[in-house]
């Protein structure tokens, strides 16, 4: 057989299953999306089709790579684009569930209540840590895409070490509000449930330790 027409047939295979995987995580979600860490929240599958939908058959490609019968310069190019997919695909997914984070906390406070001066404290404080994690991970995803290509290699480095330093600063300015979500979350994590009070959930538990 021909080594484009195997590669081609090998890359449709890769990619179809890929599109499988995506078919079955999705299905899963929906199908056990009600989890009781949350308080029976429901955690919309659409959230996340757009960066699964594109990150299964990237990874599902690149372990195929070792089999394809392409020219070296084909191959490099072909590589380097894989690459790239997967960093903005896991990037983009990595953003996606820091918004489903700040939507399921969210949806536990109802700031159109007259006494909602709680509610918009947590507001405030999960929107800043979000805005935070997301300005994070987009400036070390094309940190990571300028890394490799040699030419800019060196300004992917630079932006990279600028963003360490951004987050540091980042980090003293909201130190107040990112350490109280962080320990609060260590304590969800680590808290007997014996800790909980009437018909109060882990989550209502972790809001209610950021508010004291």
């Amino acid at each position: 057989m021909d080594n484009w027409l195997f590669s081609l047939i090998l890359i449709a295979c890769s990619i179809t299953a890929g599109m499988v995987l995506y078919l079955i995580a999705i299905f899963a979600l929906k199908r056990w999306r009600r989890l009781p860490v949350f308080g029976g929240i429901e955690i919309e599958a659409k959230w996340l089709k757009g960066p699964l939908r594109l990150l299964f058959p990237v990874i599902c490609l690149i372990s195929t790579l070792v089999f394809l019968r392409l020219p070296d310069r084909a191959y490099d190019v072909f590589t380097h684009a894989l690459h790239l997919l997967f960093i903005i695909s896991f990037s983009w997914l990595i953003v996606r569930i820091i918004h489903v984070a700040r939507n399921i906390i969210l949806s536990r406070y109802d700031i159109n209540i007259k006494d909602n001066l709680q509610a918009r404290r947590i507001y405030t404080q999960i929107r800043v840590a979000e805005r935070i994690l997301t300005i994070g991970v987009i400036l070390f995803a094309v940190s990571f895409m300028l890394m490799s290509f040699p030419k800019v290699r060196q300004m992917g480095v630079s932006l990279m070490a600028s963003a360490g330093i951004i987050g540091i600063i980042l980090g003293f300015a909201a130190q107040k509000t990112l350490g109280n979500l962080i320990a609060g979350i260590q304590i969800a994590i680590s808290v007997s449930y014996t800790h909980l009070r009437a018909h109060e959930t882990v989550l209502d538990l972790v809001c209610r330790l950021l508010l004291e």
